[in-house]
């Protein structure tokens, strides 16, 4: 992540799986990042095609 100059990674995630509430893909990202994570879970829009808060 530091040779591309990242400063945040941002995933969406509707897993559940061990100890977080997100699945195994993004709890190694979250585990192994040396930046900022945050996971936000997508919502049912009314319209079947969800979305994100």
């Amino acid at each position: 992540m530091d040779a591309e100059g990242v400063d945040l990674v941002v995933l969406t995630s509707h897993g559940l799986k061990g100890h977080f509430p997100f699945g195994s893909v993004a709890e190694r990202v979250v585990r192994n990042a040396t930046k900022p994570v945050p996971v936000v879970r997508p919502h049912a829009s009314g319209n079947g095609r969800g979305g994100l808060s």
